[in-house]
């Protein structure tokens, strides 16, 4: 048997400047399984929760779920890195399926607005 480890918040963040600055409580919508390093979007539907970013919903990337939050039974609350100064490792993040190339540099871009650095092979 197999088994598999999650992601955990040292496969991606590399540095952060206060985490009392740089983090938010959120609530993940009801019906998502999100792990740590997940790019977020706020939910189209217009409840304010947070949902795995999907560039093709023109809504922009809002951060990165820090800790696993699986959602799927009913809403969970979750911390999410919300605005910089952070660097982070594309590597560790995660998409949704969805997403295209085109799609997590338009994502990319959204979080550098924030102030979330996102760098190769660190």
């Amino acid at each position: 048997m197999a088994l598999t480890e999650g992601n955990y918040p040292g496969d991606w963040l590399i540095e952060e400047f206060s985490p009392q600055h740089c983090r938010e409580e959120v609530t993940i919508k009801s019906g998502e399984d999100l792990v740590s390093g997940q790019v977020v979007a706020v939910d189209v539907g217009g409840d304010g929760s947070y949902v795995a970013f999907e560039d093709d919903t023109d809504t922009p990337a809002a951060g990165i779920l820090v800790d696993a939050v699986d959602a799927s039974g009913a809403a969970k609350k979750g911390v999410i890195i919300a605005r910089g100064p952070v660097t982070v490792g594309k590597a560790g993040l995660t998409w949704a399926a969805a997403n295209d190339a085109t799609d997590i540099t338009n994502g990319l871009a959204d979080l550098l607005a924030l102030g979330i650095v996102a760098r190769e092979g660190v």
